[in-house]
């Protein structure tokens, strides 16, 4: 079956912290009214019962001619806007709602929302100002309740004796270490043993217009888990239900968006499919308004509209299984998509010494140039839209910095650049593709400013902090190198940050949603049973222990990763073994010979080979990776430009190869054999990606 395409992020609203004033002069609520807030917050919830006549609200009330109204008539009910001498009516519905029925009324930055009894009117309110509110003719009083932005976030770093807010129903939930939570990459999951139904609920009865991120992991291979959300209590709520299996075929109506009422399901929308045991997910929930969506993997899964609920908590969900919960984050339905990734000078927690002199060392990626005094270059290529920014020291007079993308690793010219003089208080800066002077300008160089260069497309900008001082068209084609060069002053490689479109970097300080386990056993893990404390994502296996990244890369593509021997039992014929090392790209998401294979000191670690679907096409055999490597970290990194393929061990080349018929792209893999590996760190940085998700296949 076609697997629908991901989603395009949605756009954000910026909501501003008052609504401006209204016209003319402010004046008093009017007689026969209660008085509900005399000034409201932007967004607000208003509930209440209608009485035995008709009802009438009055929001945003500046003064008798200009305010919005909610009018609950015998015929009708009406969102009415009153500007001046204009009176228009923003949504209507026909028919009366009866006495006692319970009214909500929900004011967003541009939209009302009124619900009551299976009606819904939704109203356009953009522009409308400042004001108090008031009912007439309900039963009762009227509550006010003030919604900020919603935002929520739990990665269960916390031992069991701490739930973190979580209320439970049912089945054993646990929040449970790998070893010492302090030195180890994520370390916390929530589990659940669910013999029956589970869930654990959070937030308030006020959430609204949220979408709810989690990662999965079924650990059994039957039963049922998911996410809820607007959640009025365990019984209430709408819910997100796959079905877990153990790698067999897509079970019908696998992935299901239900509404439970009073602990009834009704299916709102279903698909063939399920979880599969032992895989980290990525789920996501959604409502905007009545439209619902379920995400897999960052695919649009299910849809479905319904207006039953009007917000509410959310829950994590499990039903006669056993499953992992990680990573929960709650934000507003209109909260712009991350896209790229940013990489800044910034060291985890947990790392180690050998770790900040390796892996986690922010200059560990920037080589110094041998002939030209203060260039550096990052170690690989970025493809697509990229950005560096450098955090600008006080400069003495004079000095300059430099900024680079698209070179080729050599010499300064062969890229486009941006570079900041300091002439007194002012920076000159310039903006080139090679010797070519694109752009020129000035700026101030206050304290705590930054010099950027960005690429999106073929448009170049250079800024001084948020500011754009020049800006350019390039010519180059991208999937370059990044420079940096600093004259006349000491280099801070701390001070930074690159972001690219294209990047991916993976120290899996989070669960590891994006990478599906082929073969072995991979989770976070310790490395060495002497000193069991120290924990990273790792796999082990007596044949090939492989994990896939689970989307096709297509094109040119660079993947840098750090390993490490883990520590076996006894069960295996050598405690620990530096050697096979091992990347697979352009394979088929199951075979990691399917592809080209890049072999790592295979057996006892030496040789290093290229292997086009199984048959080696180059081969080192003068190199030997080191053996006492207890407490080391290699560096590997395999790339491929058009035909032309290489790889590299701790920067040095060691072999390659160029394809006369190359194969066109698809999956990437970390792989070993009869052996067990340690992976803190994951790099990938491509032209291109395919469609096809190992996760829905």
């Amino acid at each position: 079956a076609a697997v629908p395409m991901p989603a395009a992020p949605t756009p954000a609203d910026t909501v501003p912290d008052s609504r401006p004033a209204g016209p003319g002069t402010a004046a008093p609520l009017p007689k026969g009214s209660t008085e509900i807030e005399p000034q409201t917050t932007v967004e607000y919830n208003l509930s209440g019962k209608l009485g035995a006549g008709s009802a009438e609200l009055l929001l945003n009330y500046w003064n008798p001619t200009h305010l919005l109204k909610v009018v609950f008539g015998p015929k009708s009910t009406d969102v009415v806007k009153v500007n001046g001498q204009y009176t228009r009516t923003l949504a209507s519905a026909p028919g009366r709602v009866a006495a006692g029925t319970a009214v909500l009324v929900k004011e967003r930055f541009t939209r009302l929302t009124v619900l009551a009894a299976g009606l819904r009117l939704e109203a356009d309110i953009k522009g409308v100002h400042a004001g108090g509110t008031a009912a007439k003719g309900f039963d009762g009083d009227v509550d006010y309740q003030s919604v900020e932005e919603v935002f929520f976030a739990d990665d269960f770093m916390r031992t069991n004796d701490k739930n973190g807010g979580w209320t439970t129903h049912g089945g054993t939930w646990q929040t449970a270490p790998v070893e010492n939570p302090d030195m180890g990459a994520n370390p916390f999951s929530y589990k659940v043993q669910a013999p029956q139904s589970a869930v654990a609920t959070i937030g308030y009865p006020f959430w609204d217009e949220y979408r709810f991120t989690a990662a999965l992991r079924p650990v059994g291979t039957t039963g049922t888990m998911g996410l809820g959300w607007y959640a009025q209590d365990e019984r209430n709520m709408y819910q997100f239900r796959a079905s877990l299996r153990g790698g067999g075929p897509a079970v019908a109506d696998g992935f299901q968006l239900v509404k439970l009422r009073d602990g009834k399901p009704e299916v709102l929308a279903g698909l063939a499919g399920g979880l599969t045991a032992g895989q980290w997910y990525k789920v996501m929930v959604k409502a905007d308004g009545q439209r619902l969506g379920v995400y897999l993997d960052g695919v649009k899964l299910l849809e479905a509209e319904d207006s039953t609920f009007a917000g509410g908590q959310i829950a994590l969900c499990a039903q006669a299984t056993s499953a992992r919960f990680d990573d929960v984050l709650v934000e507003p339905v209109s909260a712009s998509t991350d896209q790229g990734q940013r990489l800044a000078g910034r060291v985890p927690d947990y790392a180690g010494l050998i770790d900040v002199d390796s892996w986690a060392g922010p200059a560990t990626p920037w080589l110094p140039a041998a002939d030209m005094s203060g260039l550096f270059w990052r170690c690989n290529s970025f493809f697509g839209d990229v950005g560096l920014r450098y955090d600008l020291p006080k400069l003495p007079d004079g000095a300059k910095v430099m900024l680079l993308a698209d070179g080729d690793g050599e010499t300064p010219v062969s890229g486009v650049s941006v570079t900041v003089e300091r002439q007194g208080d002012t920076g000159q800066v310039t903006l080139r593709q090679g010797a070519t002077l694109l752009g020129r300008g000035s700026a101030k160089l206050g304290e705590g400013v930054s010099l950027a260069l960005r690429k999106r497309g073929n448009r170049v900008q250079g800024l001084i902090g948020d500011d754009t001082v020049v800006s350019g068209t390039s010519t180059l084609r991208g999937g370059g190198r990044l420079a940096f060069q600093v004259t006349g002053l000491r280099p801070s490689i701390g001070g930074l940050a690159v972001w690219s479109s294209n990047l991916r970097d993976y120290t899996f300080d989070t669960a590891p949603v994006d990478w599906w386990v082929g073969s072995g056993t991979w989770d976070v893990t310790n490395r060495w049973s002497c000193t069991p404390d120290w924990s990273w994502f790792g796999g082990y296996a007596h044949d090939v222990a492989a994990v896939w990244y689970k989307q096709p890369l297509q094109g040119d593509m660079v993947m840098d990763f750090y390993v490490g021997p883990k520590m076996l039992g006894n069960d295996f014929q050598q405690k620990e073994r530096t050697g096979d090392f091992n990347a697979a790209i352009c394979g088929d998401g199951r075979d990691v010979q399917s592809g080209y294979s890049f072999v790592v000191g295979p057996g006892w670690g030496r040789t290093a080979q290229i292997l086009r679907k199984g048959e080696v096409v180059a081969q080192n055999d003068r190199f030997q990776l080191f053996q006492k490597g207890h407490n080391r970290w290699a560096d590997v990194r395999v790339e491929r430009h058009g035909a032309k393929l290489a790889l590299f061990v701790d920067g040095q080349k060691l072999v390659e190869y160029t394809d006369p018929d190359p194969i066109p792209g698809g999956y990437a893999a970390l792989w070993t054999q009869n052996n067990g590996v340690m992976l803190p760190r994951i790099t990938l940085s491509f032209a291109g990606v395919g469609e096809r998700l190992l996760s829905m296949m």
